[in-house]
């Protein structure tokens, strides 16, 4: 746009502006080769924020340095699709920042309107519109995104403990094991299977309400027995898995969780299956779910070697270990 403004009759005039359009053609243009020879990954956040603030000086650097303030005037409508994006991934700080910039720029062009015409209604017209376009298209589309980030939660989400789905599982897994490769070197993953003992006779005593309520006290009661950056899932029915970054292979949360069913009031015990993997072992990108799903496999089969030793214990699976122990 800068680059046509400047072959247009109505661009900008002196040589200081057309000087200012090159530039600020060419910062766009070399950040959209930066951008796009990222294809790989995102910019980082502070590469974002730089990418922001440079497009809003531009912008407000073209508007300014337009002969005919209702064209510029006109351009200050691409401060909205910043607002925007920066509403999307960036602090309400930066937003701010962003629309006292477009709010500064259409206040200037709107007393030159005034001083070239005195059409004081049209220039107040023209506020009012850049006001509303400014204001409301970043609230649409953060109230679009929160409503879709609801639905997604809630899609997640097992409805009746509230843990993760299998696929979300695997998803918060990745998330965690990218969170801590790189600092925690030596660390381990541990995937722990949780499978209530004696379910079925609890259902058909007490009701299916009364197994409802038990699989609620489970949930909550891993939780709480949980390290805070954890991944815990419901596989189905009462079988539940959970993921843990440890420094030792060995996690106590195992053990911990155990002893939390144990002590509910519904009488539940659970027998409990480990697995461990060195951190550094794992896949990482797509390939994180087969190191997973390996591992899951490994703790299901400590799991039943532990219900077939009577429940309400932990077994931690060894490689030497066979199945049928």
């Amino acid at each position: 746009m800068p680059i046509l403004m400047i072959a247009s009759p109505a661009g900008p005039r002196s040589r200081s502006a057309a000087v200012a359009a090159l530039i600020v053609a060419i910062l766009i243009v070399a950040m959209a080769i930066a951008w796009t020879l990222r294809r790989t990954r995102r910019p980082s956040r502070v590469q974002s924020k730089m990418f922001s603030m440079i497009c809003t000086g531009s912008v407000a650097t073209m508007c300014l340095f337009q002969p005919q303030p209702l064209i510029g005037l006109l351009g200050c409508t691409a401060f909205a699709v910043l607002t925007t994006y920066i509403s999307i991934f960036h602090t309400a700080g930066y937003m701010l920042v962003n629309l006292a910039a477009g709010a500064g720029v259409a206040a200037v062009l709107a007393m030159r309107i005034v001083e070239s015409s005195g059409d004081v209604a049209l220039a107040v017209s023209a506020l009012i519109v850049l006001t509303a376009l400014n204001v409301a298209v970043p609230l649409a589309v953060q109230s679009l995104l929160r409503a879709l980030g609801m639905d997604l939660a809630v899609a997640e989400r097992d409805p009746l403990t509230g843990l993760l789905n299998r696929r979300a599982f695997f998803r918060e897994v990745a998330t965690l094991l990218d969170g801590h490769r790189g600092a925690a070197a030596g660390g381990h993953v541990v995937v722990i299977m949780v499978d209530l003992d004696k379910f079925k006779a609890l259902n058909d005593r007490h009701g299916h309400a009364a197994g409802d309520r038990a699989l609620m006290l489970v949930a909550r009661a891993m939780q709480r027995s949980c390290p805070r950056e954890s991944a815990l899932g419901r596989l189905g029915g009462e079988e539940f898995v959970i993921a843990v970054v440890s420094e030792e292979p060995d996690s106590p949360t195992a053990h911990r969780i155990r002893q939390a069913i144990a002590n509910l009031p519904m009488g539940v015990t659970a027998s409990v299956g480990t697995a461990t993997a060195a951190l550094d072992t794992m896949c990482a990108g797509p390939l994180v779910e087969r190191s997973l799903t390996a591992l899951i496999d490994d703790a299901d089969d400590a799991m039943y070697r532990a219900k077939r030793s009577g429940g309400d214990r932990v077994a931690h699976h060894r490689p030497d270990t066979p199945d049928h122990a």
